[in-house]
């Protein structure tokens, strides 16, 4: 069956190559447009990109989660465009076409689309920072952040309800697995070229890589961001991948864990070089949970140890860096020191500072809050202590979840918020009681995933991002994808014949 069949019920079909028309896909679209812009001009390349993109992305379904995937980690100001005051990303147009793909498959009778009690939770949570933009002190604002919100809400929505066959979830799956690997080995360039910048004096195409002033992270390298504006948010993205990789091998044998085992490392290795706590963070509560999850469904405890390499790989990638490089040394002395300083652990910290200081706000209006985005507008003038280093264009933000939804919507959208954690945690209960270990797997990959994101989202921003709803989006297509298995099994089959 070709990637353009169809299945009995109308569904494109993307069976086993899959994988390879998808890459194809993308090599014959690169052909046209390097053709078609050394004939026309290299400024037909944007419209040209543009115009391919927007009629994959409408005729195969089956492409658009892993083309948001893609989209999703281009999440810099350099890939932003300014419209109506706010900046939109790659994965917004992306999903944008994507959602009309999905409105035609559903048109079309393709696909049912999915409605369940998280998306009700997320509807409300939706419907109470609206009713919040008249509680902000800036409504303009409060409106394009609430919008932003709903596009969000939107892509998670998409990608749940594109990811109905095992064939296009096991196509996004295997994307995001190798963005995370190249994310990986990306962040390990952009850190070589930051210590090549410091003791040769040889500057690489991406030049010193730091992106805060060096006075705050003590550390003459600068750090990684790969394709971010903030390298906790490329820790988050690693992080979620190694997390994901761990509980893939619950069950991965042969050639699979052949092909996991390395990407786990590289995936470790890149998470290291982020140095980023809250993402550090993330991954021993994930593991944890990891662990939990291997004891309550009697996973064998080797592979369980085994698993558990991940740590032993980091820790050996921390003594290595330790033994090797006196730089990296000091930076991680200085990222743990329990002392007064902008990144000391200690009340002292600018993220506690932020989050006291929103906390505070959220005090003054504790009911519905200031409005979706209060902190930009209310909080310190210039995000400390970039104002130390003269760089006034930095937005102040508060890094934590919990203070930025108490502060944005009061206890009214906290409570809007822990429903949606509710209907989502109840989701993944009834998943993993599927007895089929082969066919729970992912699905144990994904929520321990995603138990260590919103970890660290306690006190790193990032929960905001389009990565994270894609991520979300991934996580619920595996449950429902876990539950449709366990009622297809033979024996519901044959009754249902019967």
């Amino acid at each position: 069956m070709g990637a353009w069949a169809r299945t009995p019920t109308g569904i494109v079909a993307a069976p086993l190559p899959a994988t390879v028309g998808f890459w194809g896909s993308v090599v014959a679209a690169g052909v046209v447009v390097g053709g078609l812009a050394g004939l026309l001009g290299p400024l037909c390349l944007a419209v040209v990109t543009a115009t391919i993109t927007v009629v994959l992305l409408v005729a195969r379904l089956d492409l658009v989660v892993p083309a948001l995937i893609v989209a999703s980690m281009l999440q810099a100001t350099a890939f932003s465009v300014g419209v109506g005051g706010a900046r939109l990303y790659p994965y917004q147009w992306v999903g944008i076409v994507g959602l009309l793909s999905l409105a035609l498959a559903a048109g079309e009778g393709r696909i049912k689309l999915r409605f369940g009690l998280l998306e009700l939770a997320l509807v409300g949570y939706l419907a109470v920072n609206y009713v919040a933009i008249g509680a902000s002190p800036a409504p303009g604002h409060a409106l394009r952040v609430t919008l932003l919100l709903t596009v969000a809400t939107a892509v998670y929505f998409l990608v749940a309800n594109a990811v109905q066959r095992a064939e296009h979830f096991r196509l996004a799956l295997q994307t995001l697995l190798v963005v995370g690997v190249l994310e990986s080995l990306y962040a390990a360039f952009q850190l070589g070229a930051g210590a090549l910048a410091y003791h040769v004096d040889v500057t690489l195409p991406v030049g010193f890589v730091g992106v805060r002033p060096e006075g705050r992270i003590g550390f003459a390298y600068g750090q990684p961001y790969g394709t971010f504006q903030e390298p906790g948010w490329l820790g988050a993205v690693l992080m979620f991948c190694t997390l994901v990789l761990a509980g893939l091998r619950l069950d991965a044998q042969g050639h699979r864990r052949k092909v996991h085992t390395p990407a786990l490392l590289i995936c470790c290795a890149g998470l290291f070089v982020s140095f980023s706590r809250g993402a550090w963070a993330g991954l021993i509560f994930g593991l944890l949970v990891l662990l939990w999850a291997g004891r309550r469904f009697a996973i064998p405890r080797r592979v369980l140890l085994s698993t558990l390499g991940v740590l032993v790989t980091l820790g050996a990638l921390v003594a290595v860096a330790l033994t090797t490089s006196e730089e990296i040394g000091s930076m991680l002395a200085a990222s743990f020191v329990f002392d007064e300083g902008n990144s000391a652990m200690s009340l002292t910290n600018t993220r506690v500072l932020h989050m006291i200081y929103s906390f505070q706000l959220f005090l003054k209006e504790p009911i519905l809050g200031h409005g979706p985005g209060n902190f930009g507008v209310q909080g310190f003038p210039v995000a400390l202590p970039y104002a130390e280093y003269a760089e006034y264009e930095k937005i102040p933000f508060d890094p934590s979840i919990i203070t930025t939804i108490l502060g944005n919507t009061g206890l009214v959208g906290l409570g809007a918020f822990l429903l949606c954690v509710a209907a989502y945690l109840g989701l993944q209960r009834r998943s993993l009681r599927v007895r089929e270990v082969r066919v729970r797997t992912t699905a144990i990959a994904l929520f321990v995933g995603i138990a260590g994101l919103m970890f660290s989202y306690l006190v790193t921003t990032g929960f905001w991002m389009g990565f994270t709803w894609v991520f979300l989006g991934l996580s619920v297509g595996a449950a429902r994808l876990t539950l449709e298995s366990r009622e297809k099994t033979p024996e519901r089959q044959s009754a249902d014949r019967d």
